[in-house]
């Protein structure tokens, strides 16, 4: 699939690092895996206000810095 933007590298590394599972903060967020992934790696749609605003809440971040 073709990139529609930058992934967001940074936020991904920062899950790695801090073993945070991309599967299962889709479902906190109350989206599919498959959306999540698509948003991450910058291939089919993007994270809305609601998304970022709940990672912020559940990561104790702030995600923008990431994104």
């Amino acid at each position: 699939m073709e990139k529609i933007r930058e992934p967001y590298k940074r936020f991904k590394e920062f899950l790695l690092i801090n073993n945070i599972n991309q599967k299962e903060l889709a479902e906190k967020l109350g989206r599919s895996p498959s959306f999540f992934n698509k948003a991450i790696n910058g291939t089919g749609t993007q994270f809305t206000a609601d998304d970022i605003f709940r990672m912020k809440c559940l990561l104790g971040i702030n995600v923008i810095e990431y994104l």
